[in-house]
């Protein structure tokens, strides 16, 4: 095995999803040798953290200072003394939620040792088997190890990965090398092919020494690589055609000196060019710029130190946390992963903190809310808005109705996003970004509270920032470092760097810096500290003047007139609006039907809803609630997100359906089942389970005399299937998988109206109800025509339906 800089064969090649620990050794020679660890390491982490669809990167580990328990091995806690975890300030969502350190740096046993046996004894331990195959990446400083080893270490190295590779464990390492190091072991390669396969004396007689012999026997037994500084990094993993999700797809080794193409995480919609500020955007524009393109790729123009780079060493080495071999130089995204959108209505449920809601709902298409151009009150609030949420990183749950006519409405979580303009330091915009959350998403743990509930809370110096950001003033960031020269020695200083890059929005939202702080830990005692433009990144409002008050109370007060704000709930007595809630993407059937049609069904409802909440009013004095009814129905998250439906359980739906039935609670049995059929059609986990449910909801609607609610779900499901992304697919083999297993006239069919209506001028409407009930009929055979045999006619669904 010969040793270079360039990835081996394997590497090149299509990899497998694995679980990845990356170990940093900060005992190194001198300043040099350890920068250069440090930044192959993050740039191996931030490939990692690209690539999180298909990797595990469990954590960064750090040598260190501090000394405390070890959380590594819960068995035996006092395993390794030395040896403690710290989680440091990274996001859970991005894996990398832990930092290694040794409280002693002059211990008796090299720090090699102590990071091979901790870190293989926590990837063979039971807490990180994911099915998938485990590699530890050890970085360390040859120079230092070329004074610390002995031949008696080398047996227990060959222990050690002997044991880890039984346990299908990989181990790489990278060394850090001098000139003169990497020069005698190519020499050594070159005139003994076999040394390796020696025992350690004969090798320590060819080479002359035991410590070239030592470490040229480990460095060939790992079969690692040699770092040095002509080579920018030898762990970019390179990705191949086998990666479906990207459209770019490249072979052979990078040159990170030419550009580069690295695909970010994937949303659904993306649009062609950088949105417009919301100043200049009408919304004819916006609706016509929303044409989603398959381009999800990040393209990043990369120099390297061989290169005549535009900056300074100084410049590069303290702006950038990739380390002066890999500096961006521009970086701009081809595709941007957003598209303006504007709402019909929104009604704001409550404000929760930033960090709380679940990473899987930013997977979704995330778009820009943008308030209404040419209206001067309405970018004031977005701003008062965007500005309140920054300062307290909040964010914002709300009921979204879309502006398509008849759409359903929404759950909606929106978070702030504050523009600065780099070059003249002044505030360029204020929006915020917008997510449609997933109706299986539970939201009913987020601890929701009201506007004055945040603002209460909300320091004197945020405060102060909101309303410098509101009167658009400059961003005074270099106030602290010019503030005691003079006007000749300021000139003397160099510009401020502003960079040009623009970040994920997925990932910007964390207001961190990430490939700084998933190496850097809590304290960054042994790493540069941020700069001024990257501590602005994460946080604009820290650098905002003090102002008065009165403006930004005006703002709110604004604001909260024309948000419906709705304070957290108290437990109180349940009510009816979570069945209307339930119901609300039922309603665009009516407008298929006629007007008087659906005045009297209206009426009906409405009648029956207040006859039942006098009925209810009049039972609480002298009944308990019924244990069947829902609980927290003033929950502010239950009312729009369908969660509080929980009598039918997904374990054994059909026989908690049938008892609701039985009671007597038809219609909320019908409403509750919904709800677990939509999940199960919608996660593809049990079909054959969903086709009973559906079965005995038309069973049960054929009894109860009642087929309006089952006819308004299948139509629901039909339209489902006229969409173009997962839900629709996954809708339509729902549609096969029942023509291949049941018959559809029992099953999925529409029931048509048992009679004509008795009273006056209702015949057009109930001739108008059957027409359109024949054409969902139609609709459903055509879905299934290709995997269904026969057809049933309509006369043999209503032979069925009595026979039902």
């Amino acid at each position: 095995m010969k040793l270079s800089a360039a990835p081996c064969v394997e590497e090149r090649q299509a990899r497998q999803p694995e679980a990845l620990l990356l170990a940093l050794d900060v005992r190194a020679a001198s300043a040099d040798s350890f920068e250069q660890l440090r930044d192959a390491a993050v740039r191996l982490a931030r490939t990692r953290l690209v690539y999180s669809e298909r990797d595990d990167l469990i954590s960064v580990l750090r040598c260190g200072t501090d000394s405390a328990s070890n959380d590594f091995n819960d068995d035996n806690q006092h395993a390794y003394k030395n040896i403690s975890v710290v989680v440091p300030l990274v996001s859970s969502s991005l894996r990398a939620v832990a930092a290694l350190k040794l409280s002693q740096p002059h211990n008796s046993r090299f720090n090699f040792f102590d990071l091979l046996d901790v870190g293989g004894h926590y990837l063979t331990s039971a807490a990180a088997k994911r099915g998938r195959r485990h590699r530890l990446v050890l970085f360390t400083d040859g120079e230092c190890m070329y004074h610390s080893l002995t031949d008696d270490d080398v047996q227990d190295f060959k222990s050690l990965c002997a044991h880890y590779a039984h346990n299908a464990l990989r181990v790489d390492v990278i060394y850090h090398c001098s000139e003169p190091q990497q020069q005698r072991i190519a020499h050594l390669e070159h005139a003994f092919p076999d040394l390796s396969s020696l025992p350690v004396r004969d090798v320590i007689q060819h080479c002359g020494s035991t410590e070239l012999a030592v470490f040229y026997i480990i460095t060939t037994f790992t079969k690692g690589m040699l770092l040095s500084y002509q080579h920018a990094s030898p762990l970019v993993d390179t990705p191949t055609a086998k990666i479906k999700r990207a459209t770019a797809k490249f072979k052979g080794v990078l040159n990170l000196a030419n550009t580069l193409k690295i695909p970010v995480k994937r949303y659904n919609h993306v649009q062609p060019a950088k949105h417009p500020p919301s100043s200049k955007i009408s919304w004819n524009a916006s609706l016509a710029n929303r044409r989603p393109v398959p381009v999800h790729v990040e393209t990043q123009r990369v120099a390297s130190a061989n290169d005549d780079a535009p900056l300074s060493e100084h410049s590069i080495t303290h702006a950038f946390p990739y380390g002066p071999q890999l500096v961006p130089e521009t970086n701009h995204v081809d595709s941007m992963a957003w598209h303006m959108r504007r709402e019909k209505g929104l009604d704001v449920i409550g404000f929760v903190p930033a960090h709380s809601l679940s990473p899987n709902v930013f997977l979704n298409s995330v778009d820009v809310l943008v308030p209404m151009t040419g209206s001067e009150p309405s970018e004031r609030l977005m701003r008062a808005l965007v500005l309140a949420l920054s300062a307290e990183k909040m964010g914002i749950l709300a009921r979204s109705v879309m502006f398509a006519k008849g759409g359903p409405p929404a759950l909606a979580y929106m978070w702030p996003c504050v523009e600065v303009d780099r070059k003249s330091s002044t505030l360029k915009n204020c929006f915020l970004y917008i997510v449609d959350v997933p109706m299986k998403e539970d939201v009913r743990y987020l601890p929701f509270a009201s506007l004055d509930d945040v603002y209460q809370n909300v320091d004197q110096s945020a405060t102060d920032a909101m309303d410098r950001l509101i009167s658009a003033a400059n961003l005074d960031l270099d106030s602290t470092q010019h503030a005691m020269l003079d006007e000749e020695e300021e000139e003397e200083q160099d510009p401020p760097f502003w960079p040009t890059e623009q970040c994920n929005p997925n990932l910007a939202w964390f207001h961190m810096c990430i490939v700084h702080r998933a190496i850097d830990g809590e304290k960054g005692t042994d790493f540069p500290p941020l700069s001024q433009w990257q501590c602005n990144l994460m946080d604009p409002m820290q650098f905002i003047k003090q102002a008065n008050r009165k403006e930004f109370d005006k703002s709110l007060e604004d604001l909260k007139k024309a948000l419906p704000v709705r304070p957290a709930p108290k437990r109180e007595k349940r009510s009816r609006p979570m069945l209307q809630a339930v119901t609300g993407d039922q309603a665009a059937l009516q407008n298929y039907l006629p007007k008087d049609e659906t005045v009297e069904q209206n009426a009906e409802d409405t009648q029956q809803q207040q006859s039942e909440e006098e009925q209810d009013e009049a039972d609480e004095v002298d009944q308990a609630p019924h244990p069947h009814t829902l609980r927290s129905m003033d929950d502010a998250a239950t009312q729009i997100t369908e969660l509080g439906v929980v009598d039918v359980s997904e374990e054994k739906p059909e026989s908690d359906f049938a008892n609701l039935v039985k009671n007597g609670q038809f219609r909320f049995a019908s409403l509750s089942i919904m709800v677990v059929i939509r999940r199960l059609i919608r996660d593809a986990s049990d079909e054959d389970k969903a086709m009973r449910c559906l079965k005995a909801l038309r069973k049960a609607a054929l009894a109860q005399n009642d087929p309006r609610l089952f006819n308004d779900f299948v139509v629901e499901l039909v339209r489902r299937c006229d969409r173009d992304d997962s839900t629709g697919n996954r809708t339509r083999a729902f549609f096969r998988y029942v023509a291949l297993h049941d018959q559809i006239q029992y099953t999925l069919d529409v029931i048509p109206a048992a009679s004509q209506p008795k009273e006056p001028g209702s015949t057009a409407a109930h001739l108008n109800y059957m027409s359109y009930l024949q054409e969902i009929s139609s609709r459903i055979k055509q879905l299934t025509r290709t995997e269904q045999k026969t057809e049933p006619s309509l006369s043999v669904v209503s032979s069925s339906a009595r026979k039902d």
